[in-house]
């Protein structure tokens, strides 16, 4: 049948189904293809980046260390700045005895030391107030005020009121109040 055709006729006919070959040899074979290596480029694109971040983070591993550590050791020396105890009302307690240590070694007489109103929230750090009220000279409360500024324990005076009573033939005796606050970690801070 198909020598009974004209030479032109013939060439037409392989002209054509050499174009339907090579269509469908592109839309099967090539383009698939193409579009395979695309993707796979794309891939390996985005692989290269993720590789080249991952790479910078692990450059910067032991600036990150030192920085934590750093930050630990920061935290520690704050906390032992802190009172200590687990609940507020070992933390207040702790915060008397402070008090009467301080007063007793400035030489003073304690008259009394008192919680003022309740342990306030500061974010991760509970306040705690304290008064004290005490007696005794002008020397010996200049050392109880620089006992509680230079304080290990972190402590804020609020309030200082001071009176005098003359003696005569004495030193006069000083009745100070002293209201202030200690710092504790708060309960939540840790959990």
């Amino acid at each position: 049948m198909f020598r009974r055709l004209s030479r032109r006729e013939r060439i037409v006919i392989a002209v054509g189904a050499s174009v339907v070959v090579v269509a469908l040899a592109l839309a099967w074979v090539v383009i698939p293809q193409a579009r395979r290596w695309s993707e796979r480029e794309a891939r390996i694109s985005l692989r290269s980046e993720q590789l080249a971040r991952l790479e910078g983070v692990l450059a910067q591993e032991a600036e990150v260390r030192d920085g934590l550590a750093a930050l630990q050791r920061e935290r520690q020396a704050a906390d032992r700045r802190l009172l200590q105890g687990g609940t507020v009302a070992v933390a207040g307690s702790n915060l008397q005895l402070l008090l009467n240590r301080y007063v007793a070694d400035s030489g003073m007489d304690l008259e009394r030391v008192d919680a003022v109103g309740q342990a306030a929230d500061q974010g991760p750090l509970l306040q705690i107030p304290a008064r004290i009220t005490v007696r005794g000279d002008i020397r010996e409360l200049v050392d109880l005020l620089v006992r509680l500024q230079g304080s290990e324990t972190l402590l804020a005076v609020e309030e200082l009121g001071v009176s005098s009573t003359p003696v005569r033939g004495q030193v006069d005796v000083i009745t100070a109040s002293i209201s202030l606050h200690g710092y504790a970690r708060s309960p939540e801070a840790d959990g």
